[in-house]
């Protein structure tokens, strides 16, 4: 934690906008395709053919249910 005592320079500033901005767009990275995995297995089975692209928004809801 940084107190009135510890002061950043304006290069450690940089450097935190730097560390802080590659690992957002990290996360994104990797948290996209998950949320691509989601939408496409709640998406109607029929859909999902049509569907194109990477999309976060299920296509339809599936209405069978798959109980063991």
């Amino acid at each position: 934690m940084i107190t009135d005592k510890m002061r950043r320079t304006p290069l450690e500033r940089l450097e935190y906008a730097v560390i802080l901005s590659t690992l957002m767009i990290l996360v994104v990275l990797m948290v996209q395709p998950l949320l691509n995995l989601l939408a496409v297995s709640l998406s109607d089975p029929s859909r999902v053919a049509r569907m194109s692209g990477l999309t976060i928004v299920p296509n339809g809801f599936s209405s069978t249910s798959g109980g063991c």
